[in-house]
């Protein structure tokens, strides 16, 4: 019965015949990220909600990212802005490339973290989430080179080790982000 319920859950793979048995599946946030996008879609969570929950789990992530980057880290991170940079200077409009790259940036500051909680659910809400749904997508020249803008102070303050700052900065980040959308959006 306990096997039945790991199976239910997408922890086990039950398998029949000889060389049959219990196996442990591979985990992954599919589940909660498909309740998550439901409840999006029913207007349960709403981008307040989501917003007030991002500016938490990433001011908390990026802090902790200031207090462990190693020099390793931060040419990553500078690299992703450079790479954004880029993305821009070719087309000023380009929504989709800047995306990517701020979904770079907000995973990697989570990797840095080395929390593997805080990196699940940043990267199930960037990747799966935020960068898969059109309305969620930053449009016109202003809001893109000011996203560019807040990824630059942010790894700066990052590679600073000014932990108070880049909390501060990845909070009005996440806030500014939602202010667009709920502007965008209603």
């Amino acid at each position: 019965e306990a096997l039945r319920v790991l199976e239910e859950k997408g922890l086990v793979e039950i398998r029949p015949g000889a060389s049959g048995g219990a196996f442990v599946r591979h985990t992954t946030t599919d589940k909660l990220t498909e309740n998550l996008n439901l409840l999006m879609q029913l207007d349960h969570v709403n981008f307040d909600h989501m917003a007030e929950f991002r500016e938490t789990i990433e001011a908390q992530a990026t802090r902790m990212a200031a207090e462990r980057a190693t020099p390793t880290d931060i040419d990553r991170l500078r690299a992703i802005v450079t790479h954004a940079t880029e993305v821009l200077r070719r087309d000023p409009n380009d929504w989709a490339g800047l995306c990517r790259a701020d979904i770079n940036l907000h995973v990697a500051l989570a990797e840095i973290a080395a929390n593997p909680v805080f990196l699940a659910v940043i990267r199930m809400i960037h990747q799966t989430i935020l960068g898969d749904v059109d309305r969620f997508a930053l449009r016109g020249k202003r809001h893109l080179a000011q996203n560019l803008t807040d990824m630059g102070t942010l790894v700066h303050a990052v590679a600073q080790g000014d932990v108070d700052m880049a909390e501060e900065l990845a909070r009005e980040h996440v806030s500014t982000f939602n202010a667009h959308m709920k502007q965008r959006n209603s």
